[in-house]
């Protein structure tokens, strides 16, 4: 629960009831629940590591006036931001972004939203695939139309027989689609990084 200053009188609320505006009164061993800018500080120090990489607790001081809006995170000494802890002395902060517009909520919906791309050999596998997929198909059809042509040459084309060529068709289509590709490719890759190992030269990615 958070201690926060409503009208004049101190409640306690859970994370979810904040909302821009509120006036949250923080102290040592707290988590600050959103963004805010300081109204009131005494001897406050926050740990701001999870957002800006900082081992040390970040002074804080609500007196200090930004000037440059391009002044970073690190460094905006009158500003508290979410996830973080007050490590020592008190303070109260007006909240002025929560959730998904706090600096950390900003962070993770930008995470959540990367597209996994795929390697350079990914990409060519998927290529060649898709050409030997092709080029199957293109044979299949030059056989079943030879044995078309050539079952109305000799004997004339029968129902059987042309079941028969569709049916050839059908597995060389099959038989040319690379399903093993990937599998052929993962023991080469296997075979290679083991010789490689023997050399010392071991690949990381």
């Amino acid at each position: 629960m958070i201690k926060v200053l409503r009208n004049g009188d101190t409640t306690m609320l859970s994370q979810k009831e904040l909302v821009a505006g509120d006036i949250v009164l923080l102290s040592t061993g707290d988590k600050i629940p959103a963004d805010g800018r300081l109204l009131l500080s005494s001897g406050l120090a926050v740990d701001e590591s999870a957002l800006t990489g900082e081992s040390v607790p970040a002074k804080k001081d609500a007196d200090y006036i930004i000037t440059d809006e391009k002044t970073p995170l690190a460094e905006r000494a009158n500003m508290l931001y979410s996830g973080n802890y007050i490590t020592s002395g008190y303070g109260k902060m007006l909240i002025t972004a929560v959730g998904d517009q706090t600096e950390i909520g900003k962070i993770a919906k930008e995470l959540t939203g990367t597209d996994r791309t795929s390697t350079p050999l990914q990409e060519k596998l998927a290529r060649l695939g898709k050409t030997i997929t092709i080029l199957g198909i293109i044979a299949a059809a030059v056989v079943f139309i030879s044995e078309l042509i050539s079952f109305a040459i000799t004997d004339g084309l029968h129902l059987e027989e042309v079941l028969n060529a569709f049916v050839t068709s059908i597995v060389l289509i099959v038989a040319a689609v690379p399903e093993g590709l990937p599998t052929i490719v993962a023991v080469s890759l296997s075979i290679n990084i083991i010789k490689l190992s023997k050399q010392n030269a071991l690949v990381k990615k």
